[in-house]
């Protein structure tokens, strides 16, 4: 929209609400550098077996929700695997290729979790001080019948839609005969 601060609420606001807004940035770093230095600390007091154990563990965990729309990342506290989750924003992007549909969809990450230290963060800005902010990409892929909705004709029992269509018959000769 370009606008500024300054010329929405004039010089004198605009001054007091850029203050209000670096004070709650640095309160929003300082606290989450803290906890982030407090999951790490409680991670590297574990045994090597058990630091190896979370690790492995949430290897396989972010394996899994990768594909169920969790984005992987590395933990800043702990470096095992993590993962974020967003909003989608934006068109979808859709291509094809060797038969089969790409949607990509632009995300805008809001929640992280790490299952082998438990750090969580929540909010763009928690993230973004994680350096974890970025927007990422989601890549779904589909058959072109699953996209399209198609049937295939060797798998297709009509016999439901038959029975329903049927039903509907009767019900309308019931419905002339009165």
């Amino acid at each position: 929209m370009s606008e500024t601060l300054e010329s929405l609420f004039g010089k004198e606001n605009a001054k007091v609400a850029n203050e209000i807004l670096a004070e709650n940035q640095s309160q929003v770093k300082s606290r989450i550098l803290g906890l982030i230095a407090a999951h790490q600390k409680v991670f590297l007091e574990r045994s090597a077996e058990e630091q190896l154990a979370a690790s492995e563990s949430a290897k396989t965990l972010g394996e899994q929700l990768s594909h169920k729309r969790h984005h992987r990342v590395t933990c800043p506290s702990c470096k095992s695997v993590a993962t974020v989750q967003g909003q989608p924003f934006g068109a979808e992007n859709v291509s094809h290729k060797d038969g089969n549909i790409f949607v990509r969809q632009a995300v805008s990450p809001q929640t992280f979790a790490c299952p082998a230290c438990g750090l969580k963060l929540q909010g763009y800005a928690e993230l973004d001080v994680a350096q974890l902010g970025g927007q990422y990409t989601r890549v779904t892929e589909y058959s072109l019948e699953d996209y399209y909705g198609l049937i295939d004709p060797k798998d297709f029992d009509p016999s439901e839609y038959v029975e329903e269509y049927l039903a509907d018959l009767r019900a309308e000769a019931e419905w002339d005969n009165e």
